[in-house]
């Protein structure tokens, strides 16, 4: 017998939510709903999951900080797929540090997000987790370099130009994990 593949599925519009998970049940996947972050934490605290799928925009944890705060609790590795009806200029950019595989804008058709389901799922078996983790890695030491030492880089163009050019880099291989060009950040 072939292992269905295990979604989490966080929605707060329940109409949203239960025409994504039949959608998702009647193509083969087993799908996990929650209605909120808070419940997706309680949740993945006991089960893995071969991929999350999460709206940006809910009361409480929004699908950004759901899905930061998943990432520290998960064992391994979780492709997420991000859903809004709601596009911000941030949120692309944000989506791209957490390692977000899809963005999609609602309202979106249903092959456009089967495609994408198959397609993380595909990747997820062939993505090395420990380059995921090494510009992760990448990613937090020059935002916290930065968040330190503002001031001196501020006042320094030789380490403005070398942060500058490191930055473009771990951007660049971020692009590279999820397959997808994202506007920069300014």
């Amino acid at each position: 017998m072939i292992k269905k593949h295990e979604i989490l599925l966080v929605e707060d519009d329940v109409l949203v939510l239960k025409t994504v998970e039949k959608l998702l049940n009647g193509s083969g996947y087993n799908v996990t709903a929650a209605r909120n972050g808070e419940e997706a934490l309680k949740v993945i605290k006991d089960k893995h999951f071969d991929l999350i799928i999460s709206d940006i925009r809910m009361p409480g944890l929004d699908g950004i900080q759901t899905i930061e705060r998943l990432k520290q609790v998960e064992q391994r590795p979780t492709p997420v797929i991000l859903i809004t009806g709601y596009a911000s200029e941030e949120a692309p950019i944000d989506a791209v540090k957490l390692g977000v595989v899809d963005y999609i804008l609602k309202p979106f058709n249903n092959e456009e997000l089967l495609e994408s389901v198959r397609r993380a799922l595909e990747e997820k078996s062939t993505v090395d987790p420990e380059f995921h983790f090494l510009v992760k890695k990448a990613r937090h030491i020059i935002d916290d370099y930065y968040a330190h030492h503002e001031h001196e880089i501020f006042e320094n163009e030789e380490e403005k130009q070398f942060l500058s050019t490191l930055n473009n880099i771990v951007f660049a291989l971020e692009r590279k994990a999820i397959g997808k060009n994202v506007p920069q950040k300014k």
